[in-house]
């Protein structure tokens, strides 16, 4: 009997929406849930009715309205979206008097002051658009994903998808994310402060021309206050509620997700006599949870992810957690579990590393550990718990 050829090294990885094992970082701030409704921004770029969001605060959405700074409120209908770039642009069933203008010219640099505008807490804070005021931090994200700007604007649930602007009050950026400074302090026991991204408007004129949507451009050439700027924000800046159909809409017990969006993934895999070898694409859910480990013991954070690759019928599971096993020497365990096709003979035989890649192209840095057999298509990875190799690990993750 032959047994079916599987390549030694296979390796999953996340691409263009993020590094592997970055999205735990990242706190959505674009899902305050009601029952069965998620809230978000949105900033009008056409008198027509055309807004612009994230795509994350309309996902699966049986039912889309949009309220204007007035308090009037309208349904719109999705025409366009780039999950990749989590952008996205609905269509209300209105006019507008006041549209956005994105900036032109001179180009954004660090520490120039912005100001975010969105509707947080919806159903809590105020009806109107609230206003933020910072300074761009740095022109890329984390791992210096290019893509994004750091801010320090505050930003909270329900700001995704709203306008970030420059001192003239014109967009440079989609407020979409903020570090999870919970987690990060749980990791390195220092919690971070005002660390928010934003995409930069570069890709939303992308989407926008990709989809011949017309939007309007102004230098920026003024220096207006903060105050100023929010007066000119407020009346293109709305709140979108994304209705979800019952199936989507979240249960009293469902568990804490960090991200409510598939972010993509791609499994490589290696063939020796096929130098190349092959890539699938397919996605991934990043959540935090928390889990007993046994009877008595206090239940301990950890970190899941279900990652689906269609073209091979095969899912994985990733779960990340504390070591407790002084035993081990370990500060980390990594669980890696493979779910293959029923009827698949042979399977994965081992796990060389793990390898933390900045994109696609790249070959990755491997974190400092070893990798056990627990059974089969399973593996353990031990993260080392040398407090200098640690602090590089975590800053790899």
């Amino acid at each position: 009997m032959t047994k079916q050829r599987v390549p030694i090294s296979t390796r999953v990885a996340m691409g263009a929406t993020s590094v592997v094992a970055l999205a735990t970082l990242f706190a959505d701030v674009g899902s305050v849930r009601g029952a069965n409704s998620i809230g978000g921004s949105g900033v009008i770029i056409s008198a027509g009715g055309d807004i612009l969001t994230n795509a994350h605060v309309v996902n699966d959405c049986a039912q889309i309205s949009v309220r204007n700074s007035s308090g009037v409120s309208t349904s719109a209908f999705l025409v366009a979206r780039d999950e990749i770039n989590d952008l996205a642009v609905v269509r209300s069933k209105t006019t507008y008097t006041s549209v956005a203008a994105f900036r032109e010219g001179s180009s954004v640099r660090a520490g120039d002051a912005v100001v975010a505008l969105g509707y947080p807490l919806s159903g809590l804070l105020s009806t109107t658009a609230s206003v933020s005021v910072g300074n761009v931090s740095a022109l890329a994200g984390l791992r210096d994903d290019t893509r994004y700007l750091q801010i320090s604007a505050p930003v909270q649930q329900g700001n995704s998808g709203g306008p970030l602007l420059d001192s003239s009050g014109h967009i440079i950026g989609i407020v979409t994310s903020k570090l999870n400074a919970a987690l990060v302090g749980r990791v390195t026991g220092d919690i971070p402060q005002n660390v928010n991204f934003a995409l930069k408007a570069e890709l939303a004129r992308s989407l926008l021309d990709s989809k011949g949507i017309e939007y309007q451009k102004a230098p920026s050439n003024e220096r207006l206050s903060a105050a100023d700027v929010g007066d000119i924000g407020r009346p293109f800046t709305v709140n979108i509620e994304c209705r979800a159909s019952k199936s989507s809409a979240p249960s009293a017990d469902s568990k804490p997700i960090v991200s409510s969006n598939l972010q993509r993934a791609i499994l490589y895999e290696e063939n020796l006599n096929h130098p190349p070898g092959s890539s699938y694409v397919g996605s991934v859910a990043w959540r935090t949870d928390t889990a007993s480990l046994g009877p008595g013991l206090v239940p301990t954070f950890i970190v899941r992810a279900d990652i689906n690759i269609p073209a091979l019928q095969m899912t994985v599971s990733w779960l990340m957690r504390r070591n407790t096993d002084p035993s081990l020497l370990a500060s980390y365990i990594i669980e890696i579990t493979y779910n293959l096709p029923s009827g698949t003979r042979g399977g994965i035989e081992k796990i060389p590393g793990l390898l933390m890649k900045q994109s696609d192209q790249s070959r990755g840095i491997p974190l400092t550990g070893l990798t056990i057999t627990t059974k089969k298509d399973s593996f353990v990875f031990g993260v080392s718990a040398d407090e200098v190799v640690l602090r590089n690990d975590i800053q790899l993750l």
